[in-house]
């Protein structure tokens, strides 16, 4: 609790990269419960992967489980 997301490692990932690169919905969850931090979802890192980018890789989105599909509404 109060922890900052912003910090990143020597490639450049945050707490993000990582949890969604490892998986992990309660992390990622805990970290998306403040909307400030959905910000980081776009941040590449040094090889300009992003959480998101990293999270639509895989077949099961952890984002799709904990936020629902969402369709474009384009009108």
């Amino acid at each position: 609790n109060g922890s900052k997301v912003s910090p990143t490692d020597k490639n450049g990932d945050n707490a993000l990269h990582i949890s969604l690169r490892n998986r992990s919905r309660d992390i990622t969850e805990l970290i998306l419960s403040n909307p400030k931090n959905s910000k980081y979802l776009y941040k590449p890192n040094k090889q300009g992967e992003t959480p998101y980018k990293i999270d639509a890789s895989n077949p099961k989105s952890i984002l799709i489980q904990i936020f629902g599909a969402r369709q474009l509404n384009m009108t």
